[in-house]
């Protein structure tokens, strides 16, 4: 089963990012993508709590790169006009037959 990592698009508060490590962490997940991210200070470390690691460890790429480096990339819409660069996913996620990873994984984007 590919990697899955959680793709956090111009996020706002470094707090919200922190939560986000956290979550993932106690769900198993380990890679966080940051593209256009606010500056992350102390309430990002606070609220990631056991999970600096992955706060630490988090990647920062254009979203570009997101689309270039992820075999699949799994995001809900936006209402139209947000933002230019974001796509939706084709096929749906629930139509995805079982295939062989070409690059590195699922990218599932979360955005302000």
């Amino acid at each position: 089963m590919p990697e899955i990592s959680v793709v956090l698009v111009e996020p706002l508060y470094d707090g919200n990012v922190g939560f986000t490590a956290r979550v993932m962490k106690n769900f198993g997940f380990t890679r966080l993508v940051l593209v256009n991210p606010c500056s992350l200070g102390d309430d990002a470390i606070m609220r990631a709590s056991h999970a600096r690691d992955v706060l630490e460890g988090a990647r920062r790429m254009t979203i570009d790169e997101v689309y270039r480096e992820f075999d699949f990339v799994v995001a809900k819409p936006l209402p139209r006009g947000r933002h230019p660069l974001l796509r939706t996913c084709e096929p749906a996620p629930w139509d995805l037959s079982p295939r062989e990873p070409r690059r590195d994984g699922v990218a599932l984007p979360a955005y302000r």
